[in-house]
Order: C-alpha cells, then sequence, then structure tokens
C-alpha cells in the first residue's frame, strides 16, 4: 500500500484541498441550513381578520390562527381590512360571520367565514386550508358534542346533569386534537412560494434536509476529487512505468486512499446532520459511505473516458445536475410529477434519504449500488490501460 500513503502524503502537502475534502460538505449542511432556517422564519403570510360573531367560540378561531408560525395575523375591522387589501398591505382577510358560533353547534360548516384575497395574493390556499382545518376541528367536535347529547337526553334518568352534557363532551372531543392534531398542515417551499396539502405527517422541502444538502456536496466533491485522471492523463502514464506496481494498482490504491478520505468526510457530515436532526442513527453512516463509493466510481468512469479536463467538468455537472433533480435533493420532484416517484427509490441517494436499517429493499439497494460502483472501477481501469 506504498502508493496509498504516498496518495496521503501528497494530500497532507496541500491543507487546504484537505480541509475541502473533509469539511465542505459538513459546512455545506449548516450553512444552507442555517439559511433556509433563517429564510423560513422571515416568511409570514399577512392575514387580517375581522370578528362579527364576538363568542368566545370566534376569539378561541383567533387564538388558534394567532398561533401558525406561517401567520402574521392582525385584528381589524371591515372597512379597515376592504382598504389594506387595496394597498396590498395583507395578502387574506378572514371574516368571521354572527352566528359563527351557532352554525358550529348545529352542525354546519359553510358560509360562516368569509375569505377575501388580494388578487396578488401567493398563499391564500395556504391559509384557506389553515382555517378549514381549524373549522373542521369545532365542528367535528360539536358534531360528538350532540351526538353525546341526543343520546343522553334518549336515557335521560341515568344521568343527574344532562344540562351540562354537551359542553363537557364538547371538551373531551376538543382535547383529542391535542398534543398532536389530528389534521395537519405540511408547508412544502418552492422557489419562494408556499404551497401546502393535507397530511397527518411532516415532509421536507427545498433543501430542508441536512441528508438533502449533504448528498449533492458530497457528488460535486467526487467530481474534484477525481480531476486530477484528466489532468495527468499525459505524464501519469510515463511516470507509472517507471513503478514496479503498474498502472492497476496505483489506481486501484489512489482510489483506495480517496474513498478512505471521504469515509472520515461522511463521519464528520453525519455528526453535523445528528446535531441539526436529533435521533439521527449513526448506521446512516452505512448508506452514506456505500454513496460516496458510487460517486467516485461514476466520478472515476467519468474520468476515464475523457479526453481533456472540460469534457470531464462538463459531464460530471451534467451527472450531478441530473441525479440530484431526479431524486429529490434539489426539489421534492415526486411530489411534482407523481410518475417520479417510483424512479427515486432506485436512485443512489434513496437509502440515504429514507434509511430503514430494517428494510429489506434498503439492502438490496445498497447491495446493488455496491456491484455497480465495482463494474465502473473494472471499466474504468480497462479503458485507462486501453488509452496508455
Amino acid at each position: 500500500m506504498r502508493i496509498a500513503h504516498h496518495t496521503f502524503m501528497q494530500i497532507l502537502k496541500k491543507p487546504f484541498l484537505l480541509l475541502l475534502l473533509l469539511f465542505l460538505p459538513a459546512a455545506a449542511i449548516y450553512g444552507l441550513s442555517e439559511f433556509t432556517g433563517n429564510v423560513e422564519e422571515d416568511l409570514s403570510v399577512p392575514v387580517a381578520i375581522v370578528d362579527q360573531d364576538r363568542t368566545d367560540f370566534s376569539k378561541t378561531f383567533i387564538n388558534r390562527l394567532e398561533k401558525q408560525e406561517r401567520i402574521k395575523l392582525s385584528q381589524t375591522t371591515e372597512a379597515d381590512a376592504k382598504d389594506l387589501l387595496l394597498r396590498e398591505e395583507t395578502d387574506t382577510v378572514f371574516i368571521i360571520k354572527e352566528g359563527f358560533k351557532q352554525s358550529i353547534r348545529d352542525g354546519e360548516r359553510e358560509g360562516i367565514i368569509e375569505m377575501r384575497t388580494s388578487p396578488l395574493s401567493v398563499a391564500s390556499g395556504v391559509v384557506r386550508e389553515i382555517a378549514a382545518s381549524e373549522v373542521i376541528r369545532f365542528t367535528s367536535s360539536a358534531k360528538a358534542a350532540n351526538r353525546v347529547e341526543k343520546i343522553a337526553r334518549k336515557y335521560e334518568g341515568n344521568f343527574s346533569a344532562i344540562e351540562g352534557i354537551w359542553q363537557e363532551a364538547y371538551q373531551y372531543a376538543d382535547q383529542q386534537w391535542e398534543p398532536k392534531p389530528l389534521m395537519t398542515i405540511r408547508y412544502v417551499p418552492a422557489e419562494k412560494e408556499k404551497s401546502a396539502e393535507m397530511e397527518s405527517d411532516s415532509g421536507s422541502g427545498l433543501l430542508e434536509s441536512p441528508a438533502r444538502i449533504w448528498t449533492i456536496a458530497a457528488l460535486l466533491l467526487c467530481m474534484f476529487t477525481c480531476d486530477w485522471i484528466p489532468k495527468e492523463k499525459d505524464v501519469l502514464y510515463k511516470r507509472i512505468q517507471t513503478t514496479p506496481a503498474g498502472l492497476n494498482a496505483y489506481i486501484v490504491q489512489s482510489f483506495i486512499a480517496y474513498l478512505a478520505l471521504n469515509v472520515i468526510q461522511a463521519a464528520v457530515s453525519w455528526w453535523m446532520i445528528g446535531r441539526l436532526e436529533s435521533g439521527t442513527s449513526i448506521t446512516l453512516l452505512i448508506p452514506m459511505v456505500i454513496f460516496m463509493m458510487l460517486g467516485l466510481s461514476v466520478s472515476f468512469f467519468l474520468a476515464s473516458i475523457s479526453p481533456h479536463t472540460g469534457n470531464y467538468y462538463t459531464a460530471s455537472t451534467v451527472w450531478i445536475f441530473t441525479v440530484s433533480l431526479l431524486g429529490g435533493s434539489v426539489v421534492p420532484a415526486g411530489e411534482i410529477l407523481p410518475q417520479l416517484k417510483n424512479l427515486q427509490e432506485w436512485l443512489p441517494q434513496a437509502p440515504v434519504l429514507n434509511w430503514d436499517l430494517y428494510s429489506g429493499s434498503i439492502w438490496l439497494k445498497l447491495v446493488l449500488t455496491s456491484a455497480l460502483s465495482s463494474i465502473l472501477i473494472f471499466i474504468s481501469m480497462s479503458r485507462l490501460r486501453s488509452t496508455r
């Protein structure tokens, strides 16, 4: 392993390159996570609300909207709300109609809140669904209470205080939405716009997942790690001819040396991911290392078939952009085009983004990824030998 040792020593003589190899992905994860986090904190939809009912139900509705992270709520009158819309100082106006509480008690949910939006509104869908989910909470609890009260009146003789049964049943039903709501809103940032859909679980949007950021940074690092092959092709073979190990040993051991450095880099990145996402399992290192091996293998292959450095960078950029876009590292492509969901499951970053230690299908994908890496290395070495 004298060649691998020599490669390590050459890298150690370039401290900037060493720092780049070990810490670039971790720095990218931290920097982009901080940036997206700050942007999301600053993004809030201005909403004006007019309370014409002025009951405990309407006040509760307003309080719940105020707790929504993506809404900046202000109470006003109907005339002022109209002016705010005309001046485009608010995105949406909610008018809680008189009789809001009684309508909910009667199980009605249509026409109890009027919504007005600006012609330039970009988040009306989001706030509409937020309001709808809160109305559903009210009406579902009221329906449950009505049902209990109806049964109680049917068996009135078994209840000592039937008058308070509705309120007691309503409060119990309403408590079932805490601490985790029965219906939530998932915000998916995309090109600075917000969309929403009703789901039970939250998901990841544009570069919100540290693992997504890492897959892109790791592939970029692989590209720069293997650019020495097209750069040194003219002088590489002459130098190797003087070594007893020969071309095969030189390439393999250099590849192993760079892979070892990238394993360390993956460990540093895993540590950073763990700091940003609590509960990250150390076993996540398994798909991360295999992903790095494939990334190096592809870059190695592209370097072996590229006659010039410019061709290598162009081919590598196309590869990284394509696999990152289709694999969901840049945007949730599978949500935009459902036809891509099946393809995403077989792209190399899938085990990293959806790691499950006990999933047989993920282990199958890792085995196939390792086999593909070996094939690419073999083809690359054959290609390099043929161009000697």
